[in-house]
Order: structure tokens, then C-alpha cells, then sequence
């Protein structure tokens, strides 16, 4: 006998379509009206979008409200979690899908109760690491609403759902959406009427009797008459037959049914994005790509560099410095960037600029921190036998590997020290090679928790040094002292246009074209970059070409210039692309403008000695609206098929497969950083910054969208006549078409290279190695201004460490991870009780990882949300083996 599950829920976009304020007020509405529902029907039971953010933004508004929902929670009426928001899962990191799910279980433990449904309703498409992301946190199901079915195939709406190392979930795909039974008619007989509409739309899709009825949908209210019908129509139907559940309860009974009567579900493997543009929302990957590069910078900083940098000085100095609230604060306000509807890019301009005002916040807390964990690392440097007129200059690698590369240093010379010349030692006395890159003289300010800020004249330095093979995970000082010799001058300077080191050669002719070569397999790579332009007719969801449109070659329509240079210790090429386009598209004529405007593209290529990538940043001068700019490389590789990194891994993607997919508009797919294309030895892959739309074009050439300029949120409307009707003010975004001057970053990678060593260099160049400046005298730049406290003594205060706890040494290596497996994360655990190392195999084949842990600190695997200890991993190095595809995560703790 059938059973029907009414899901009573809302899905809660924090911010679309109207600013987050206002939807907050209607959010308040909600859950005002939600408690007296609860006061008149005790048993009725909401779904509040598996979000926990929710809770949060309605208690600021109405904090004495808080126990009342804490009851309800409790009871089990109100079910939240486990999700902080609901994110978009390819255009955020795998480790920030991760922190999502951390910040929202907790937060519903906290309130009573956290529901493990793994709900993920209108995520434009699902990455294949999911199931094994959910398993980690004890969820062992997913309901979705995209990227599942395939034109002209049956498929059921229940399957396992398998990642790439196996790892399985029930899931349900709301094949009729998560309002199929929206609100039901309060009268007895429209009310059965929808019910049979409803029961026949499943009828050759669900696999057990167990039918699932999402009774609501975006932003709507709890239907407070619910019960009552639910209580009519089975007094119409047959007992029992419909009522209201849970979405745990309904997945529940789909197992219990399918383990008795022996049902062998369907099975799927890896990431879902099948389906047509308009169910995936292809075009939601290129939309308000500045958004995307910011949040891609951030969460490269936050795991990269910030994260880890704390960490080492805690396991290398000894002393707790990891400030666990803030870091939760600051993951919890890098998340509220994460909502589909957010990082996708497709809401109204107020939202977005919402979003980018988080994201300055953001990168002012995220420098603070930094600079108060140098403040600490040079607080417990042990400075004994230094020159006390000499400088210090640290060098950050927070990554555990071992890396060389020119780095960027800021060093004030006091300008009562007459700095003329300068040298730079290592630990042992070694020169280390620099250059000027730039120098003014400018007042340097320092900041004390004791005195004023005071200000020093200075001259500020900006230096390029050769660091060469930085310990993993540690740090090395490097000491500046004055000299006779050669006066500082900045080493910046025309030069020629062929770019080279010991792994690349880079050529740039008078037109613009280029050539690589690969000195490893002697494999050239000619004409490999051009640039591209097209009309775009269509808006944030998605591209549409216009129609009767062509590609426009910047080559072919650009007044160009190239000039080489040198700068520091890189050598680049510079080149420019002046060009005309229309202003924008005219949707009522359905044609771009007859009149044009000028737009600019300045393209730099950089090398520098270490690097195996030439290094390209792209500025462009956009003035025009309603079109696609794209970076097209030509590896010259017949292969059909592409290997991107997502989240958590790598995913094959074959170009003719997705050419076929039915109302598909392109192929473009989804990179977190990286897409790779091999044939034999041959092999090309482009490294990238929060460019997340690529496609490989039928012809073997690969398109990196740049920019994509659109001033609607969705479909241009069209009245029954085929009138052209301006949309509503609510789905107009005018500065969604970008119209002023942006830049974005890729670079071009030529050799052979595995999953892993792609992904290390992709995480180097997204985090370079960082320096900071000190003097060996701890109170010659940091005393901030003197006190006289209206007397005559004028006085400076000081907070140094005892001297037992200035330890550090002028070099030292922390955490070594070796093998094929890449670094995600290390961080403080989340209860306090150690560290927490995270790591996973990109690779579909078993991989051999050693793990070099500093002395003192033993290690033990736990799940992904840091539970269930297991049994202590022995010896250190740690030597472990991945299956494919694995993600693992240690904890580690002082031994004793």
C-alpha cells in the first residue's frame, strides 16, 4: 500500500531576488507564524531548509525567542541542520563545504538536535565527493532537485549514490520539485482532486510504495491548515495513507522497504550534472566572476596560509595561539558568501554588493590575523647573538612541502639611518639573492596595545627574493644589514620578449602569438593563447549566443602593442589589445547596438627562475555589455577528453558526451583551479583563480571564460504578443554586466604532471610563500608613540616575553607531507583537544603518503566532523596508504 510523505518546509534564499534584510523580515514572519502554528497543533513538524543560519539571523531580530525554539527543536517539530547554508558546491572549496557542514552541526546541536538529512534542494548540480563529504558526518542519504536525470532515459527517483572511493548514500531526486504539493486546497474535494494529480505524477518513478510531497517552496510560510486537510483526505482515501513526516522519516522507509523485499536500487557514480542548461544553470559558473576570484583568494588564504601559520607556531613554539572563536567567526562570515544564489552570481545588485563588502571585511580580518600571528612569531624568536642594528626578514611557507620561489618582501629603513645599500644573509651566513622593486620614502606606522601609534620616516623597500627550498610547514630569517657598495635602485627595465628558465621557454611575437616549450619532453606548444569575444543574449543563469552572432578574435580586431620587461627578478612580456565592440544587446531588437565602444585587454606574462608555469595576469577595461570574453589555448592534443580538478579530487570529462546532452547550449563545465588535457607524453594544463567556466571546444582547443557581462538575473520577457516587456526591477542588474576595469589570473603549465603535483603547484600559486619584516631590536619599530601623560617623562611601554619562551629558531621545518596526496586542511580542532590534518588522494588508483610529524605529537584518524577517534598511527614519518579517491583526516596531539 502506498504511503505518502508530506514534507512541510520552506527553501530560504537569504538573499536573491530582494537584499538580505528584507528577506530577513519575511524570515521573522515565518517563524512568528511557524510558533503559533505550534501552539495550536503540537504535533506539526518543519523542515527550516536544513540551514542553521536561519536560526541566527531570526535571534538578532528576536533574541528572547531563542528557548522557545530550542524546545521545539528538541521535540523534534523543528528540524535544522546539518548545513550552515546551502551552498554551491563547485564554485566553493571542498574544505568549505566541510566547514559548512562543522559550523552547522554544531549550531543545531547547540539548539537540541541537528536532523542528518543530507538535503541539498537547488544546488546547481552535486560534486562526486558528496556522498563520501556526508558519510564523514554520519548522514547516510541525499534528497536533491538537479543534475540528475538524462533526456530519453528512466531513471528512478531513489538510487545509491556512490563517490569515487566507494563510499554510498540513498538518494532521492525531487523529480517533480520541491513543491509538488506545494499547499493543499482547503476544500475536501479540490483538495483530493490535487491529491490524485500529485500520486500520478510519481507513478512510474518512485521504486517503493513510499511517495515523498514537498509541501512548500521558496520563502513561503508553514500551510497552518495542514493537519486538518491531511486528516480529511485520509478519512477520503483510505487511513493513514498521507501525513505529515520528516525527510529522515520518509528516506527511513524507503530503505527499511527496499532491504525486505530484496530491491536492488539503481547505482550511480561521481558528480551529477546531467540535464539541460536551464536545470543545471550552466551559466551561474562565469556569472560575476570578480565575486568568484575574491572568494577563491580567500579561501586559499584562510587554508592555506592563515590556518597553518598558527598552527606551526603552536607546535613549534609551544604555546597556545590559536584563537578558536575568531577563526569560527571568520568561516562563518566567509560561508554567508556561500549560498547558491550568493557565489553564483545571480541575484539582484544590492546582494552583490552585500557580498563584496563581506568579502572586504573578510580580507581585513584575515590580514589582521596575520599580522598579529607574525607579531607572535617575532615576540618568541630567540635573537641572541644577533647585531641589534641589523634587520630581520621572515619567510612564510605554511604548506607542507618544501618550495622555491621569488617571493615579495616590504621592508622601512629608518631614514635617520642614511640606508643607501643593503645586504641579506641567511641563517648561516649565506647571501641571498634580491632586487628593488619599487622604493618611496613614506612614513611606516606601528600600532602598540600600550602607547599610541607612532609613525617612523622610512624608506620603503619593496624587494623580489630568490627564497630556494623552504622548509615545509616553517619558516626561515633571513637578516638585513647596511654596506658599502652599489646604491639601492630598482632593478625594473625594458627587455626582450622571449621569457626563460630551466623548465620553459616562452616566446611573444610583434602580433601578439605565442609559443611554449616544455625543455623536460622538448614538447613545443605554438600559437597556444588567443583571445575571444561573443554577444551575449542571455542572463545570469545562463549563457545564449546571440543569434546570427560570431566569435570576434581579438588578434584580428585589436590595435596591438608587446613590450618586455623586467622587473625584479621576473622577466614578462606585456601585451596590449585595443579593440571596438557593441555597447550592449538591444533586446527589443534583438541584435547588439549599432554603436560601439572601446574596451582594452592588457595581458602580462611573468616567469620567474623556480616556476614550471608562466604566470598571465589579464586587466581588462570592460565598457561594453552583454557579452563573453574567453582565453582559448590550443595544446595542439587530439584527446577528447579533459581532466578538471572539483572539489576533493578530479573529474574525466569527455567533450561528445556532453555535446549530446539534449537543450545543452554549450559544453562549458565547472574547475576549481585546474584542467588538464594529455595525449601520450604531451600534456597542457592551465592553472587558474576563481575561473570556473571552461570548455573544450570541439575542435581541441580549450575556452577559460574571463568575463561574462549580463544585466538580467534571468530569461528576458516576451508578452503573449512577442512584445518585448522590460522585467521587473527585481530581476534587472545592471552592474552584473560588469562595466568597468577587472583583474583575473591563470597560468599556462606545459609537461607532464600527475592529479597531485598539479594540485600542490595550483595551491602554491593561489598562496605564495610570505615574508615579514622585523628588527633585531623587538622595540625599534614597534613601540608606537612615547606617553608623557602631561609631564616630563616620556616614556615607552613594553610587553616582551620572559626569555625561556623566546625559543624559536632562526629556521625550522613543521609538518612534511610526501607522496601523492594533497593537503586540504590544519587547523585547531573543533573541541580544543589537538590538531586537526587533513588530507585526500586525487587519484582513482591507490596511493603510498609518508607524513613527517614534528617531535612530540602523536596522531590518530578520525571522521571528517572530528569524531570517533581510532586506534594511534604509528612511527614518523606516519607512512599511509590512500585508496583512491580518499579523504582522511588526523588528529593530532602532544604525546603524554
Amino acid at each position: 500500500m502506498k504511503q505518502f510523505h508530506v514534507i512541510s518546509h520552506t527553501h530560504w534564499d537569504r538573499e536573491w531576488y530582494q537584499p538580505f534584510e528584507v528577506f530577513r523580515h519575511r524570515l521573522v514572519d515565518l517563524i512568528d507564524h511557524l510558533l503559533e502554528i505550534y501552539r495550536e497543533y503540537p504535533e506539526y513538524v518543519f523542515e527550516l531548509d536544513a540551514q542553521t543560519v536561519c536560526l541566527e539571523d531570526y535571534l538578532e531580530v528576536r533574541p528572547y525567542r531563542r528557548a522557545e525554539l530550542e524546545r521545539y527543536i528538541r521535540s523534534g517539530n523543528l528540524k535544522v541542520g546539518p548545513w550552515y547554508v546551502q551552498n554551491d558546491f563547485f564554485l566553493t572549496g571542498g574544505e568549505a563545504t566541510v566547514r559548512n557542514l562543522l559550523a552547522g552541526t554544531a549550531l543545531a546541536e547547540e539548539f537540541g538536535a541537528c536532523a542528518r538529512c543530507g538535503y541539498t534542494p537547488d544546488q546547481f548540480g552535486l560534486i562526486g565527493q558528496l556522498p563520501q563529504v556526508f558519510r564523514g558526518f554520519g548522514i547516510d542519504n541525499c534528497v536533491f532537485g538537479r543534475g540528475y536525470r538524462r533526456e530519453g532515459e528512466a531513471q528512478p527517483n531513489e538510487f545509491e549514490w556512490c563517490s569515487p572511493d566507494g563510499s554510498a548514500v540513498l538518494a532521492s531526486f525531487m523529480s517533480r520539485w520541491y513543491n509538488n504539493a506545494q499547499r493543499f486546497p482547503e476544500d475536501p474535494e479540490l483538495a483530493l482532486l490535487f491529491f490524485r494529480e500529485v500520486e500520478a505524477a510519481q507513478e512510474s518513478e518512485a521504486v517503493t510504495p513510499h511517495r515523498l510531497l514537498m509541501n512548500g517552496v521558496d520563502h513561503l510560510e508553514a500551510q497552518e491548515n495542514l493537519l486538518p486537510v491531511l486528516e480529511e483526505l485520509n478519512r477520503r482515501i483510505a487511513p493513514d495513507v498521507i501525513r505529515q513526516s520528516t525527510l529522515c522519516g520518509y528516506l527511513e522507509a524507503v530503505r527499511t522497504f527496499a532491504a525486505e523485499h530484496g530491491i536492488a536500487l539503481h547505482r550511480e557514480t561521481g558528480e551529477l550534472r546531467y540535464g539541460a542548461s536551464g536545470n543545471v544553470l550552466q551559466g551561474t559558473l562565469s556569472a560575476r566572476l570578480p565575486l568568484k576570484r575574491q572568494n577563491a583568494h580567500f579561501e586559499a588564504l584562510i587554508e592555506l596560509r592563515l590556518e597553518p601559520l598558527y598552527i606551526l607556531l603552536e607546535q613549534l613554539g609551544g604555546d597556545a595561539l590559536y584563537d578558536r572563536d575568531y577563526f569560527r567567526y571568520l568561516w562563518k562570515s566567509l560561508l554567508r558568501n556561500h549560498p547558491h544564489d550568493s557565489i553564483c552570481g545571480c541575484s539582484t545588485d544590492r546582494v552583490h554588493q552585500d557580498n563584496a563588502n563581506r568579502f572586504a571585511r573578510i580580507g581585513d580580518l584575515v590580514k589582521d590575523l596575520t599580522d598579529r600571528g607574525v607579531r607572535q612569531f617575532w615576540a618568541r624568536l630567540d635573537r641572541k647573538g644577533l647585531n641589534p642594528a641589523e634587520y630581520l626578514l621572515a619567510l612564510f611557507n605554511p604548506l607542507p612541502h618544501s618550495r622555491s620561489e621569488v617571493m615579495t618582501a616590504e621592508v622601512f629603513l629608518p631614514l635617520d639611518e642614511n640606508p643607501a645599500s643593503i645586504r641579506l644573509t641567511g641563517p648561516a651566513g649565506e647571501p641571498v639573492r634580491f632586487a628593488v622593486r619599487s622604493m618611496e620614502r613614506r612614513f611606516q606606522t606601528n600600532y602598540s596595545a600600550i602607547n599610541l601609534p607612532g609613525q617612523i620616516p622610512a624608506l620603503r623597500v619593496e624587494l623580489e627574493i630568490a627564497a630556494e627550498a623552504l622548509p615545509p610547514c616553517g619558516f626561515r630569517v633571513l637578516r638585513l644589514g647596511y654596506r658599502e657598495g652599489a646604491p639601492l635602485e630598482v632593478a625594473d627595465a625594458a627587455a626582450g620578449t622571449v621569457l626563460e628558465n630551466a623548465f620553459v621557454r616562452f616566446t611573444v611575437d610583434a602580433s601578439g602569438r605565442t609559443e611554449l616549450l616544455d625543455k623536460d619532453s622538448g614538447e613545443i606548444f605554438p600559437d597556444l593563447v588567443s583571445f575571444t569575444d561573443e554577444g551575449d543574449a542571455g542572463h545570469s543563469y545562463n549563457f545564449l549566443p546571440v543569434e546570427g552572432g560570431s566569435i570576434r578574435e581579438l588578434g584580428a580586431i585589436s590595435r596591438i602593442h608587446v613590450v618586455g620587461f623586467r622587473r625584479g627578478l621576473r622577466q614578462g612580456v606585456r601585451v596590449d589589445y585595443e579593440f571596438e565592440l557593441p555597447r550592449d544587446y538591444d533586446f527589443e531588437l534583438c541584435r547588439p547596438t549599432a554603436e560601439t565602444v572601446p574596451n582594452r585587454l592588457a595581458v602580462e606574462y611573468i616567469l620567474d627562475e623556480f616556476s614550471r608555469h608562466v604566470a598571465v595576469e589579464t586587466r581588462i577595461e570592460n565598457r561594453s555589455g552583454s557579452h563573453r570574453l574567453r582565453a582559448v589555448f590550443r595544446p595542439g592534443i587530439v584527446s577528447p577528453v579533459t581532466l578538471a580538478s572539483v572539489p576533493f579530487g578530479f573529474e574525466q570529462r569527455t567533450r561528445d558526451e556532453l555535446l549530446r546532452q539534449e537543450g545543452r547550449h554549450n559544453a562549458d563545465q565547472p574547475d576549481s583551479g585546474v584542467i588538464t588535457i594529455r595525449e601520450g607524453k604531451r600534456q597542457f594544463s592551465c592553472l587558474n583563480e576563481g575561473l570556473h567556466e571552461y570548455e573544450h571546444l570541439a575542435d581541441g582547443r580549450i575556452a577559460l571564460t574571463l568575463l561574462r557581462s549580463t544585466g538580467n538575473v534571468n530569461a528576458v520577457r516576451y508578452d503573449e504578443a512577442g512584445r518585448w516587456v522590460r522585467s521587473g526591477v527585481e530581476w534587472c542588474a545592471p552592474e552584473g554586466k560588469l562595466i568597468g576595469d577587472h583583474v583575473f589570473r591563470f597560468a599556462l603549465r606545459p609537461g607532464e604532471a600527475a592529479p597531485a603535483e598539479l594540485e600542490r603547484e595550483l595551491q602554491a600559486y593561489l598562496a605564495p610563500a610570505f615574508a615579514a619584516f622585523d628588527s633585531v631590536d623587538p622595540h625599534k619599530l614597534t613601540g608606537g608613540r612615547p606617553c608623557d601623560q602631561c609631564s616630563a617623562v616620556r616614556e615607552l611601554f613594553f610587553r616582551d616575553l620572559p626569555p625561556e619562551k623566546q625559543r624559536l629558531p632562526l629556521q625550522a621545518a613543521g609538518i612534511e607531507l610526501n607522496g601523492d596526496a594533497v593537503f586540504s586542511a590544519l587547523k585547531k580542532a573543533e573541541d580544543g583537544n589537538g590538531d586537526i590534518l587533513r588530507i585526500y588522494n586525487p587519484e582513482r588508483r591507490e596511493s603510498e603518503v609518508s607524513v613527517q610529524l614534528p617531535a612530540g605529537l602523536r596522531a590518530c584518524q578520525v571522521r571528517l566532523d572530528e569524531t570517533s577517534d581510532g586506534e594511534p598511527l604509528c612511527g614518523n614519518p606516519l607512512r599511509l596508504t590512500l585508496p583512491a579517491a580518499a579523504i582522511r583526516t588526523l588528529r593530532l596531539v602532544r604525546e603524554g
